[in-house]
């Protein structure tokens, strides 16, 4: 999967293109006449009450419904995020100096995808103890990627459950919960292949 394509503001114009969430294809599609942007707040104040702003200054947010175009799925997902707007440089217009020609546009950064994309692909036969962990950590990913990085933290820590590494050490009579580390150490000794993935 391309990462970049999560980070990068894309236009309206730019035929941009997300995997499905359900057929796993590169082929959710933006609806264009279901896209909708409304500025923020601070925004619309600034546009009623300063006598001076600029395009640039203004932020929005929007929502859009991307269609899977695999005929065998045609899932529909939302898309909501922030836009912006920017100058972009026209390179087929120039001015008398012989300068491109420039432009504002908005551009568009999504934030949350319902159902939520998949940032990779989750095995078949993966455990729903660790399968509902990673789908609540791909919703939060775009959004707080530190809450993220805990559910996949709390997702590995029920793979190895399922896996029979102990979660607790027994010591002076009492329950010692282990680090995930030393979980990670005692699946090392279990299975070496389980062990060394984990370490990933």
């Amino acid at each position: 999967m391309n990462r970049q394509l999560y980070k990068r503001y894309f236009k309206r114009t730019d035929n941009v293109t997300f995997p499905c969430p359900s057929c796993a294809n590169l082929s959710l599609k933006l609806i264009n006449d279901k896209f909708f942007a409304e500025y923020t707040a601070l925004s619309k104040k600034m546009q009623a009450d300063d006598d001076y702003w600029e395009p640039e200054w203004l932020n929005s947010v929007f929502t859009t419904v991307l269609v899977c175009n695999n005929s065998d799925c045609a899932e529909s997902v939302i898309c909501s995020g922030i836009r912006s707007v920017d100058w972009e440089l026209k390179p087929n217009e120039h001015n008398e100096h012989g300068e491109m020609e420039q432009q504002y546009c908005s551009f568009y950064l999504p934030k949350i995808f319902i159902p939520t994309i998949h940032f990779f692909n989750i095995p078949e036969k993966c455990p729903d103890s660790v399968n509902s962990l990673l789908i609540e950590a791909f919703s939060l990913t775009l959004q707080s990627p530190g809450s993220a990085a805990n559910k996949v933290r709390a997702a590995i820590e029920n793979l190895l459950t399922e896996y029979g590494v102990p979660r607790y050490s027994r010591k002076n009579g009492k329950n010692n919960r282990l680090t995930l580390d030393s979980r990670i150490a005692k699946a090392k000794d279990k299975n070496a292949v389980l062990g060394e993935l984990m370490a990933w």
